[in-house]
């Protein structure tokens, strides 16, 4: 995230602050920055809101009355309403800060513009406390895929055990083992002690309860539980059928809990994913 706060009328940088390592000529983007502002006011009688250039993201916040320009750029991966609502909070504290230094200037930011430098400070202290709310919401909300996943293991080993008998049920554990020790045998598994902690047996299923949030990537274990499931539901399916797989899948709880939790699961963008998968809709 970098920040830029601007005189509105003559361009002049007040501040800049920059958490992003890119090669940025802040002075030469600050001009480039007005003077798209003052273009677009001239043109079309409107402030540029927001655009994205240079593989970035950019918000842009005026204030008319105090003639202050708020410009925020991130990569494009944050959302526009989370980076518009960090600038707005920077926005809000600056005012507040300088309203009077704006005042005794006769209603104007000429001067030394070193004064400005101290509320850096300021902008930092929310970044990192932004960063460190983030955190704790991602490692949350893997916290609670981990759960999901265990879940759906657990009701997938109850259709197993006390729905399919005999030959089907041999068959389709003999299938979830090879799927299982081919996972185990792949180098990018022996290389990651969080993904050795994926366990299988016959007796207990799958768990992933040993998984540790903090040491792992997200993202790999996700995958790798999507690839499990997938895997598990079409055997399932390859050795009972269609009709029998959708019949034990309602009558044993699993569409049950998808839509008792599926706000849980939109958060965690399973929703969709889980519904096509057990209805056997294609991708």
């Amino acid at each position: 995230m970098n920040i830029w706060i601007l005189d509105a009328t003559s361009g002049i940088k007040l501040l800049y602050k920059s958490f992003l390592k890119t090669d940025i000529d802040e002075l030469l983007v600050s001009g480039l920055l007005s003077a798209f502002n003052q273009f677009t006011m001239t043109e079309f009688h409107q402030p540029i809101e927001s655009l994205e250039m240079g593989g970035f993201r950019w918000i842009y916040l005026a204030d008319p009355e105090l003639s202050l320009l708020f410009i925020a750029a991130d990569m494009k991966t944050v959302s526009t309403e989370r980076l518009r609502s960090k600038l707005m909070i920077i926005k809000e504290a600056f005012i507040n800060e300088f309203r009077q230094v704006w005042a005794n200037r006769g209603k104007s930011w000429a001067g030394d513009v070193n004064i400005f430098v101290p509320f850096i400070e300021v902008i930092e202290n929310y970044y990192y406390d932004w960063e460190d709310a983030e955190i704790v919401a991602q490692l949350a909300d893997f916290f609670d895929l981990l759960g999901v996943f265990q879940h759906i293991f657990n009701l997938m080993k109850k259709i197993i055990d006390k729905r399919i008998i005999g030959q089907e049920q041999k068959n389709i554990y003999d299938r979830i083992e090879f799927i299982f020790n081919a996972f185990q045998e792949q180098v990018e598994v022996k290389d990651d002690k969080e993904l050795r902690k994926i366990n299988f047996s016959h007796e207990k299923g799958f768990s992933i309860a040993e998984i540790n949030p903090y040491n792992c990537d997200p993202i790999i274990v996700k995958n790798n539980l999507v690839n499990f499931i997938v895997e598990i539901t079409n055997t399932i399916r390859e050795e009972i059928g269609i009709g029998s797989s959708l019949e034990y899948f309602r009558e044993d709880k699993i569409f049950d809990y998808i839509f008792k939790n599926l706000r849980l699961l939109k958060d965690l963008y399973l929703d969709q994913f889980l519904l096509k998968l057990f209805l056997f809709i294609s991708f």
